[in-house]
């Protein structure tokens, strides 16, 4: 059976071509998301009309459970939002034949959900015909809160 190690979520990873060895770049938890929406005259309170975050990788890294037993399984990644809706963002096939360890990453343009708050990335892996969640990674959208409104000068006049 396959054996998940660890998930990381990063802006970016790089892997040496030569070494095989990879490098996770600007690792986050959390994403304060500024949006437009905070300079509209009316802006709805403390929710996103669409969570527009930038690409970032979300970075698993698998083995097998015996080093000796080549294996393969399958593995699957979901997005739960702070309502606890599930969203599938991806099924991988997680080749341990060759290799006693795997990396897999997953790119992503943004996140399904349109409220701040904490998401959790699930990792699963399938065991029969049952997906088994294996990994439970926590990540915040922050939404700044608007700016107070200037204080208006007292009205002075000449005296």
């Amino acid at each position: 059976m396959i054996h998940h190690i660890w998930t990381v979520v990063c802006r970016n990873c790089l892997v040496d071509k030569d070494t095989n060895t990879i490098s996770l770049i600007e690792v986050i938890e959390e994403v304060a998301v500024v949006a437009d929406i905070l300079s509209r005259p009316t802006p709805p309170p403390r929710q996103l009309a669409n969570m527009s975050m930038p690409i970032f990788n979300v970075v698993s890294y698998w083995c097998r459970e015996r080093d000796e037993t080549p294996e393969k399984g399958r593995a699957r990644l979901r997005v739960i939002n702070p309502t606890g809706e599930a969203h599938l963002i991806g099924e991988n096939e997680v080749d341990l034949t060759e290799f006693t360890r795997l990396r897999h990453v997953n790119k992503l343009l943004g996140l399904p959900g349109s409220s701040p708050g904490k998401y959790q990335f699930e990792i699963s892996r399938l065991e029969g015909d049952n997906w088994v969640p294996v990994f439970h990674l926590p990540f915040w959208i922050q939404l700044p809160s608007p700016p107070e409104p200037a204080a208006q000068p007292a009205n002075s006049s000449p005296g």
